[in-house]
């Protein structure tokens, strides 16, 4: 096994002619929701594809001790200004990982519900971030069908939170 390439994020290994991405740290993602269901996301700066894209707040932990939790926490905090001080409030969903062929390195998923009042009294977001917005449930999924939110991971954890909260019903097979 021959090492790649390699920075701070992440190296691609070569071994038998075939390469592997090894990040870092593994990720989190979290979607943050009123009672009405509205969800919090954010419109991120991403310079790789010279635009600003929506997605849910998200990162990497900021070293191997954080916990995913607390990185949660704290990535809702810097993207939204939202804080949240109890992190019993955030409830974990099934992590998963988005690119199997290459990867060993998970993301996982966070929800928590917040209120009407901390989201409108929420703190400025660092400026990786160019947008806060509340969007419906249907906002969001005519945002997925037009393409303008695109992230497949941050599809997924859509469905763990639709699933989750019986938006979407299924029969279980006997």
């Amino acid at each position: 096994m021959t090492i790649q390439h390699k920075n701070t994020y992440f190296n691609v290994e070569l071994k038998n002619k075939f390469y592997q991405i090894n990040f870092s740290t593994d990720h989190v993602a979290v979607i943050a929701h009123t009672n009405q269901n509205e969800l919090v996301i954010v419109k991120a700066k991403r310079p790789i594809l010279k635009k600003s894209i929506y997605e849910f707040p998200s990162g990497n932990p900021l070293n191997l001790k954080e916990k995913f939790v607390n990185c949660a926490a704290r990535e809702l905090y810097e993207e939204t200004g939202i804080k949240i001080k109890n992190k019993k409030r955030f409830k974990k969903y099934s992590k998963v990982n988005p690119m199997p062929a290459r990867t060993k390195n998970n993301i996982h998923f966070y929800s928590i519900k917040i209120t009407k009042k901390e989201y409108l009294t929420r703190q400025i977001h660092d400026d990786e971030i160019d947008e806060v917005k509340l969007v419906s449930l249907e906002s969001l999924i005519k945002k997925i069908k037009q393409g303008n939110f695109f992230v497949t991971s941050h599809i997924a954890l859509f469905l763990f939170f639709l699933l989750d909260k019986n938006i979407i019903n299924y029969k279980k097979s006997k």
